[in-house]
């Protein structure tokens, strides 16, 4: 995770959250599987699912590949 928004901030220069909201996403549908009675194996697939289509929504609604146009932080 670290190295994830290190890339996008210091490297590539943009204020991309979207590593920060993937592992939240995942850790949180995990969680909730296995307090369900859900298996765990199973439920860190249907995470990982998650975690992929909550990521993935940001480039498919820019159209840009995920990078805002302008930033709000400088």
């Amino acid at each position: 995770m670290t190295l994830g928004v290190y890339i996008t901030f210091r490297i590539l220069d943009i204020a991309d959250l979207t590593v920060d909201e993937t592992f939240a996403t995942g850790g949180a549908v995990s969680a909730v599987l296995i307090m369900k009675g859900v298996n765990p194996w199973l439920a860190v697939l249907v995470a990982l699912v998650a975690g992929l289509l909550s990521g993935g929504r940001f480039d498919l609604a820019d159209g840009n590949s995920g990078q805002a146009e302008s930033s709000p932080i400088g």
